[in-house]
């Protein structure tokens, strides 16, 4: 069995008001730079039309600050770990059906 591969992970930083928007050129420019500087050159703006508030009854549009990364190696091993785990699990439950059903049908 070959090693599995990291995978990519998308954090969700921050949503942002298409308010936000709104102001000079300048302002605006300065504001996409902060978010730049905070969430690097490759965090994505992303626009969401459809988010509804839990509480609101039409959807209130948004934009979304998201950045796509490998996964750490923390979370890589969590995930073989939980992965190796759920299989186990799995595994077991086929096993407790098989039996059951070989006593059910004795093999026939």
């Amino acid at each position: 069995m070959s090693t599995p591969k990291k995978r990519t992970v998308r954090d969700y930083h921050t949503d942002v008001s298409p308010y936000e928007l709104e102001g000079t050129l300048v302002e605006i420019r300065t504001r996409i730079q902060d978010w730049i500087d905070k969430y690097g050159p490759t965090a994505r703006f992303d626009w969401d039309a459809h988010f509804y508030h839990d509480y609101d009854t039409t959807p209130s549009p948004r934009f979304n600050i998201v950045h796509d990364r490998e996964e750490t190696d923390e979370e890589y091993q969590e995930r073989l770990h939980k992965e190796k785990k759920d299989l186990s699990i799995r595994e077991a439950q086929e096993r407790a059906e098989f039996e059951r059903l070989q006593k059910k049908f004795g093999g026939k």
